[in-house]
């Protein structure tokens, strides 16, 4: 079996380097996925039976910090641990430093922009398992029933599984702790932040926050 899923993987990274040179974007893409995947990829459940309200959720990322007050949190698990977190909330995503990122179609903010603060209304989150119990380890999670927020993380994963670490409907791990963050701007609607990736202890791609826009309009329930 796990040798029928190397095969699978590798005739995948064949496919998508032909597909990605088409589009002369390979390089970059390429050395994402290999440098930040795991080659096994895994079943994802995403229930309601995963939905908590949270208070206290804080994450550190190298440039700047995501803090959410309270809100409604819902995990994508796998066989391994937890791979997708999903928050509801009105957060906050500080910016420290403004010039450590390379800001592509954001209106208003390049690397000369001052320190900042904006608001969110929902995180999306693919991470690896271990880096799960740091995240929520001074937040206070409480298990409930919430249909309507469920319904509305599940549409809002919908669009951004897609994005991040997967063939078909099976996630691959990231290798590092924390391999994609995804969130809804009151501003600029959706923006993606990556750090900086390194490989062999050296920079290959600066830290990055991109306004990813939607084919039409941005769906109602990511107001």
């Amino acid at each position: 079996m796990n040798s029928r899923r190397g095969f699978l993987f590798a005739v995948g990274l064949v496919v998508l380097l032909v597909a990605l040179v088409w589009v002369g974007r390979a390089p970059l893409a390429m050395l994402w996925v290999i440098l930040h995947s795991d080659r096994e990829s895994y079943p994802v459940s995403f229930t309601a039976d995963e939905v908590y309200t949270v208070e206290g959720l804080t994450l550190n990322l190298e440039h700047s910090a995501i803090t959410v007050p309270s809100g409604i949190l819902v995990r994508g698990t796998t066989t391994v641990g937890t791979t997708e977190v999903m928050v509801l909330a009105n957060g906050v995503w500080q910016v420290r430093q403004p010039a450590a990122y390379r800001w592509v179609d954001v209106a208003g903010r390049d690397s000369t922009s001052a320190p900042f603060s904006e608001r969110f209304t929902s995180l999306y989150l693919r991470i690896h398992p271990r880096f799960y119990d740091r995240l929520v380890a001074g937040a206070r999670l409480v298990r409930v029933h919430n249909e309507e927020a469920f319904e509305r993380a599940r549409q809002i994963r919908r669009h951004k599984f897609w994005n991040y670490y997967h063939i078909n409907e099976q996630a691959f791990v990231p290798s590092a702790d924390v391999g994609a963050v995804d969130l809804e701007s009151v501003t600029w609607g959706r923006l993606q932040i990556r750090e900086e990736i390194r490989a062999l202890g050296v920079g290959v791609m600066k830290a990055e926050v991109r306004h990813w826009d939607y084919q039409g309009d941005p769906p109602s329930y990511m107001d």
